[in-house]
């Protein structure tokens, strides 16, 4: 059966390495469970949770030196044959949630400074480019409010049933400028509307925003990031 996967990460990159690593020589070693052969995306949730805690446990509570922390959070989502396509955020201790009719989203990293344009706009029933669009209006807020948070933002959409890779865009840089009046209304108002903030992906405004294409093969597969992440399915 045809299947997809992408996982995004935020948290302690050593962690997140040896995930991925485990992932990688599962699938080569033919070992199961792996991404190759589990039957549900529910079930591969709850594989990467259990690597990711497995992993953590190296790292024994007494023997950690102030500050660090082996903690890392993981999106993870895609679709297995013609099963319905699904989107998870598993948490460091290893469980998940998934999106829900009241918040058709997960964000995992620093999350308070994007979280409200997500609120405010993203709904079950929003297009796929506008969710995407919100997503960089949501990034592009949190790197004006948390110096710690840059570019370079990574941007996937994946389209149900189609089991590829879909559009793939980098942005070295965000700037957006809010129409006159600012964002007012709920969501899918007219006024404030990310259509009217954020640049269509197919006319990329380079004056605000760098926007390049990456073909295939010539970036590495999004398996995961150090950055934060917010994917959005449909």
């Amino acid at each position: 059966d045809g299947r997809f996967f992408t996982l995004l990460s935020a948290g302690n990159l050593a962690t997140t390495q040896a995930v991925v690593a485990r992932l990688r020589r599962d699938i080569r070693d033919g070992n199961a469970p792996s991404l190759a052969n589990v039957e549900r995306l529910r079930d591969a949730a709850d594989y990467i949770g259990g690597i990711s805690r497995d992993i953590q446990a190296r790292y024994a509570a007494e023997d950690r030196t102030p500050g660090f922390s082996p903690e890392a959070d993981f999106i993870f989502g895609g679709q297995i044959g013609d099963q319905p396509h699904s989107l998870f955020h598993i948490y460091a201790a290893g469980n998940h949630v998934s999106p829900t009719a009241l918040a058709p989203f997960v964000q995992i990293g620093e999350q308070k400074y994007g979280k409200p344009i997500l609120d405010r706009i993203v709904a079950r029933s929003t297009d796929l480019e506008t969710a995407a669009r919100c997503a960089l209006v949501s990034m592009d807020s949190t790197m004006r409010s948390n110096a710690t948070v840059g570019p370079p933002v990574e941007v996937l959409l994946y389209r149900r049933d189609s089991q590829v890779e879909g559009d793939r865009l980098l942005f070295e840089g965000l700037s957006f400028k809010l129409p006159p009046g600012g964002i007012e209304g709920g969501r899918d108002a007219g006024v404030g509307h990310p259509h009217q903030i954020a640049p269509g992906f197919d006319r990329p405004h380079r004056a605000e925003t760098e926007m390049v294409a990456i073909p295939r093969g010539v970036f590495p597969p999004p398996v995961v990031g150090d950055h934060d992440d917010e994917t959005f399915f449909r």
